[in-house]
């Protein structure tokens, strides 16, 4: 259900991406046809071991068909692709969240819809969170300041979790090690996709089922967007755009 939901809303979005995206990809001086973007992997949103590796790629790749374009998709560990996008080695990466620090590298494309982020625990933990937690992330996120939190290297969520400096975090490189983690008691809340995490239960661990509890609605909800750097060069304007 959540594959095909994805594939109904992929015509709307792609009309928000080639709203910059015609620009973005035309660098002004190279005359290649092929786009090299590092893809962080992001069931089940974007991997590749789904159809057409998903929804954010199928999606990109056809903002870009439009003007000539193929993309090439190259995929790694969150961390990686942002750092490998950094280092120039690709033309960039996705899908890019909320992180502010991006805007001085890189040209971002228009928003699209993109993940459900929150904390799942082990069910009977009991934990406060109110209904309005995403309006008052700093306060929501203060009260949970006993719990030990896991999250995934080079994820960049919102300002009020990356400056918390209060909470106890442990960092791995997959969701997956997160999901074990918190079966273990390693961990009290991870901070995972909720959808993500489901998949991950379906195809990963099934005696996992029904032993956690996502908390709703979702602490750290994202929207997509997809990132090529700067000094690549851009047609004159490109800024206006966006």
């Amino acid at each position: 259900m959540v594959r095909n939901g994805c594939v109904r809303i992929a015509g709307l979005a792609c009309g928000w991406l080639l709203f910059v995206l015609p620009a973005l990809a035309l660098p002004a001086q190279t005359e290649k046809k092929v786009v090299v973007l590092a893809a962080a992997e992001q069931r089940p949103y974007i991997d590749p071991d789904l159809p057409r590796q998903g929804y954010a790629a199928e999606l990109v790749r056809a903002a870009f068909k439009k003007t000539g374009y193929t993309v090439e998709l190259r995929f790694y560990p969150a961390a990686r692709a942002r750092s490998l996008a950094a280092r120039g080695e690709v033309d960039g990466f996705l899908p890019v969240t909320a992180d502010t620090g991006l805007t001085d590298n890189f040209l971002l494309s228009a928003p699209f819809p993109g993940a459900n982020v929150g904390l799942l625990m082990k069910r009977g933990l009991a934990v406060r969170y109110s209904p309005d937690a995403p309006k008052r992330r700093g306060e929501a996120l203060y009260a949970l300041r006993e719990y030990r939190f896991g999250m995934v290297r080079g994820t960049a969520l919102a300002p009020e979790l990356e400056t918390a400096d209060y909470l106890s975090r442990d960092y791995v490189a997959t969701d997956l090690q997160n999901l074990d983690k918190l079966a273990r008691g390693r961990i009290d809340l991870m901070v995972v996709d909720k959808y993500a995490a489901s998949d991950l239960m379906i195809l990963n661990r099934p005696h996992f089922i029904g032993a956690f509890e996502f908390l709703n609605p979702p602490l750290f909800p994202q929207r997509f967007s997809c990132g090529l750097l700067a000094s690549r060069g851009t047609p004159q304007g490109i800024e206006d755009e966006f």
